[in-house]
């Protein structure tokens, strides 16, 4: 097994280099990256962030990226390399924090025989399984894998016991990239105030701080129009989504067409939207996440040990499912969630042994339909389905583990994914 995983370790490490590489030789202005640099160079010169429909970021997200335009006019090239450089920084750290806050060991280099090495089976397992999260991320030079790593770095804080600091760093990245805003509720569920209070302060602070780079009517101008155009943003618009938000919007859709005759498909979600399917749509989830959290308080957090951590790790991976539109690359949120299914799998956690071959293979077929999607040339269409089903498989694998554990939450026998 281990062979095996060295080999699969150094073919998706291949996968990830060469689409790198192919980010370096490509047109810089059609990657996610290429976005960035153009609203910065927006702040630089005293212009419209927002002029372009397709930025959707908060008014502090472009201020960070200002040294890197300053340094794209003088080498465009050099800039994407010094971008790949980071994200790859950010996936080690990532992994390596992950492997602290699941397995309680240090990520270690390949053939180490401490720790928890970078190619050994459980590690590679989240590399398969997650692979086209991770092509799509760096094939877009996204800056998803930073913001999870700091992520991270703040939820290992809060387990540490730095719980201020720790919340201020979440609510720092949550300020920068809406996502990770969704820790902010569960810690207040849970009444971890301090990491609560932390979050929200330093949410607060990102989003007020540009005031000193723009003004004060600029900075309020910009605030109000990214509220209007993250409120705006089409949840129903692509079948790339992984958005469960974005699905029910369009089942919900698509039976209230059956009734009025209206095209609801491609209509933008939110109040600018069509407002039966966006109520009905929040009314739902609403009502599904009030179901969980009476379930989560039978259970208190002191007697949780450390399957807090693993609480936090389903609030993680629930950020690209929620969100009113998830693209791939989103799921890397879902790295250290995967760790502790292939953890759990192979039998380190008390699991028995017919939960653990059933996880097994469950990651297994995820691995399966995952793969045609990342490596095959496949015809438009069938390539269509394939990331629908693949994207979807990976999202009801999670949905299938939360619904287990908040079940043994509420029958007071969380045992069943006993921690070492």
């Amino acid at each position: 097994m281990d062979q095996v995983s060295r080999i699969l370790f150094w073919i998706c490490a291949a996968g990830i280099v060469a689409e790198i590489i192919e980010g370096l030789t490509g047109v810089i202005g059609i990657r996610d990256f290429g976005q960035y640099l153009a609203m910065a160079r927006e702040v630089l010169a005293g212009g419209d962030i927002y002029r372009d429909v397709a930025y959707t970021w908060p008014p502090a997200y472009p201020i960070v990226f200002v040294p890197f335009a300053l340094l794209s006019d003088w080498s465009p090239r050099t800039t994407m390399a010094l971008w790949a450089g980071v994200s790859l920084f950010a996936f080690y750290w990532t992994f390596r924090e992950s492997a602290w806050l699941v397995c309680r060991e240090r990520l270690t280099r390949p053939w180490s025989r401490s720790g928890l090495p970078i190619d050994s089976p459980r590690v590679v397992a989240v590399l398969v399984v997650l692979l086209p999260a991770l092509l799509d991320h760096v094939s877009w030079y996204q800056v998803g894998l930073v913001m999870t790593a700091l992520t991270l770095i703040g939820v290992r804080w809060i387990s540490e016991g730095r719980t201020w600091r720790g919340g201020l760093l979440v609510g720092v990245v949550a300020g920068l990239k809406v996502l990770p805003v969704l820790l902010l509720p569960y810690y207040a569920v849970r009444r971890q105030w301090r990491t609560a209070g932390g979050i929200f302060v330093g949410g607060l602070a990102t989003s007020v701080a540009p005031i000193l780079v723009y003004g004060p009517e600029r900075w309020l101008e910009f605030s109000l129009r990214w509220l209007e155009v993250a409120r705006s943003i089409p949840g129903t618009a692509s079948l790339k989504s992984v958005s469960i938000f974005s699905v029910f919007e369009r089942h919900v859709g698509a039976g209230l067409q059956a009734f009025s005759g209206a095209n609801y498909l491609h209509a933008p979600w939110g109040p600018t939207g069509v407002p039966a399917v966006t109520w009905w749509t929040l009314g739902t989830l609403l009502l599904l996440f009030l179901v969980a959290l009476r379930a989560c308080r039978e259970m208190p957090a002191a007697a949780l040990g450390r399957l807090r951590e693993l609480e936090v790790m389903l609030v993680l991976a629930a950020i690209p499912l929620v969100a009113s539109l998830g693209w791939v690359h989103y799921m890397v949120f879902q790295i250290p969630l995967v760790l502790w299914l292939a953890h759990a799998a192979s039998g380190r956690t008390g699991l028995s042994e017919a939960r653990a071959r059933a996880l097994r293979r469950a990651l297994l077929l995820a691995t399966i339909l995952w793969f045609p999607a990342a490596w095959f040339a496949l015809p438009s269409r069938v390539a269509a389905v394939a990331q629908a089903v693949s994207t979807l498989t990976i999202s009801a694998l999670t949905i299938l583990f939360a619904g287990l554990y908040l079940r043994a939450i509420a029958a007071r026998e969380p045992g069943w994914i006993a921690t070492d």
